[in-house]
């Protein structure tokens, strides 16, 4: 991705799926590609997307860390729309399972890292497992009272709730 050629190839196939009708991307693993590479494809897809009608178009990228003022550098710098919240899952996991609500206050104390001319933290996609690290489910011992509360939590904090399959 370092290469100019591997750079517009990339984003010549992406164009070409916005071209399709998709409205928007998970990019998987972001964090272990250069942030150089980031700072043209989020604007070029943006772009490409606009010219078609979308304004909208949406991209998140997973940055498997919880630490907001490095998470924060894909939306900011990067020019991705968003990051999966990792800090949301790690703290909702641990308040569903009895630890104190201020971690909710803590983390949220970050959302200003996200902040720019185009994102900030209410556009973080929330989760509480993945294909990745398992499921909720796993999470909470199987305790479904635990399993709704913190789906309780997602769906009504800040942030746009994703249920991978699985946690459903």
């Amino acid at each position: 991705t370092e290469h100019p050629q591997v750079q517009q190839g990339m984003e010549e196939i992406y164009k070409a799926w916005v071209e399709f009708g998709i409205d928007g991307f998970r990019i998987d693993t972001a964090k272990h590609v250069n942030l150089e590479f980031w700072q043209s494809f989020g604007p070029a897809m943006h772009d490409h997307a606009a010219l078609l009608g979308n304004d909208d178009f949406f991209m998140f990228g997973e940055v498997f860390d919880a630490n907001p003022a490095f998470q924060s550098i894909y939306s900011t710098a990067g020019a991705l729309s968003s990051t999966l919240d990792f800090g949301f899952q790690q703290v909702a996991v641990a308040v569903t399972n009895g630890d104190a609500t201020s971690l909710l206050a803590d983390l949220y104390v970050g959302d200003d890292y996200y902040t720019d001319t185009d994102s900030n933290a209410y556009n973080l996609p929330t989760f509480l497992g993945n294909h990745d690290m398992g499921r909720i489910g796993n999470f909470v011992g199987g305790d479904l009272q635990k399993d709704l509360f913190a789906h309780g939590l997602m769906f009504t904090l800040r942030g746009q709730p994703v249920v991978y399959y699985g946690d459903e």
